[in-house]
């Protein structure tokens, strides 16, 4: 919790010699409430296993830590996806169909993903084997499992794609919400699911209530102060940039320091520079000005500020961010729970261990209007499957 300024404080001026003193103003300051957020991963491992790996001296150990990594790596990867594209929803997808059973020959069509409207690649944030709730916002509908994934349709986003999964006997609405469901038989919407329990990502920060009316206990349609910039254009143009980067600059005083982009995008700014690209020769050696890569592609620029290339930013979109004013609130960095003294622990009634990892943090922001971003871009799209 702590204050940002939305307002300034008009109680200067410049005046005439014994002029009057300019009439004292308050700041606009309000309070911003930024929530922790809790992950949790879960590990178990059988006797049978630890037994068989006790033959062999430090297996059992070898074993441990593998499945241990596997763990940290995987919450990593949802991270990454959360802090890349997320709004603090948790929703990876809606419902696109309202006749599909579900079934491998009628598979249910999915759209927007990260919740965020595109008909390009509805499964991109989805995985097989991930337990899901179907959920109006309300209502828990139901809970089932993936147990396959498809894409069809235009890499290019010019043609609806339609999505299919594999997810069996349950019920929804068209523009119902995909979001994590710890298992197959929660009845907690609030509780044991996703929704409203992740924590805030670039998409939500970067952002002018579009997606998120009210952000760290703010309303952004009072404050337009509290507004990131957001700039809908069809197709990457240096010109398009720059008018990111001076809107940013006349509405908040400052320049973005980082530019986050997703693959396709970086494809399209390096076309767009082809053109334009110049070389200068010093000696016998040509240098790249700004605007292209490095050799092995080690570094990419837009006006000297990195452009990164990340596989979970949203689609057509570009994120201007100024790093100065975004901070990760971090109340556990990411521990292995041992308050009682060890890391694996016996689960009742069955000859098996079991172990949880746990994080909490935000992601949080105390200038909002510092960032922006364009969007409705239109690229050439490689599709965006997460390696397991």
């Amino acid at each position: 919790r702590f204050p940002v300024v939305l307002g300034r404080a008009q109680s200067f001026m410049a005046h005439g010699a014994l002029g009057l003193l300019p009439t004292p103003a308050d700041e606009t300051i309000q309070p911003t409430i930024i929530p922790l957020r809790w992950l949790h991963g879960r590990i178990q491992i059988g006797i049978d296993a630890i037994k068989q790996s006790m033959s062999n001296k430090g297996s059992f150990a070898r074993s441990l830590d593998f499945l241990m990594k596997r763990l940290i790596a995987n919450i990593t990867d949802e991270l990454n996806r959360i802090m890349a594209s997320g709004t603090g929803r948790g929703i990876l997808a809606f419902v696109d169909d309202t006749a599909s059973v579900g079934s491998s020959g009628d598979p249910l069509i999915v759209d927007a993903p990260g919740g965020i409207a595109s008909d390009v690649f509805g499964t991109r944030y989805l995985q097989t084997g991930m337990v899901v709730a179907f959920t109006d916002g309300t209502t828990l509908r139901g809970v089932r499992t993936i147990s396959s994934l498809t894409e069809s349709g235009s890499d290019n986003g010019s043609n609806i794609v339609t999505d299919a999964v594999g997810v069996y006997g349950t019920t929804w609405s068209n523009n119902d919400f995909i979001v994590r469901a710890a298992n197959a038989s929660i009845t907690n919407l609030t509780r044991d699911t996703s929704l409203d329990n992740e924590p805030m990502g670039l998409e939500g920060i970067v952002d002018d209530g579009t997606l998120v009316a009210t952000f760290q206990s703010i309303v952004r349609a009072t404050y337009t102060d509290w507004q990131a910039t957001r700039l809908s254009v069809s197709a990457l143009s240096l010109d398009a940039l720059q008018r990111l980067y001076d809107t940013i600059d006349q509405q908040s005083g400052e320049m973005p320091t980082h530019n986050v982009v997703h693959h396709s995008i970086r494809r399209a700014y390096l076309a767009a520079a082809d053109s334009m690209r110049i070389a200068l020769v010093q000696g016998n050696k040509p240098q790249a000005l700004d605007i292209g890569q490095e050799p092995m592609g080690v570094k990419l620029t837009y006006n000297g500020y990195p452009v990164l290339a990340d596989r979970d930013v949203i689609l057509g979109n570009w994120l201007a961010i100024n790093a100065g004013h975004l901070t990760r609130f971090v109340n556990t960095e990411g521990e292995w729970a041992d308050e009682d003294g060890s890391v694996l622990s016996r689960i009742q009634g069955q000859d098996v261990f079991e172990a949880f990892y746990r994080i909490a943090e935000n992601l949080g922001t105390d200038m909002n209007n510092s960032h922006g971003k364009l969007v409705g871009l239109s690229t050439t799209n490689a599709i965006s499957r997460h390696v397991a």
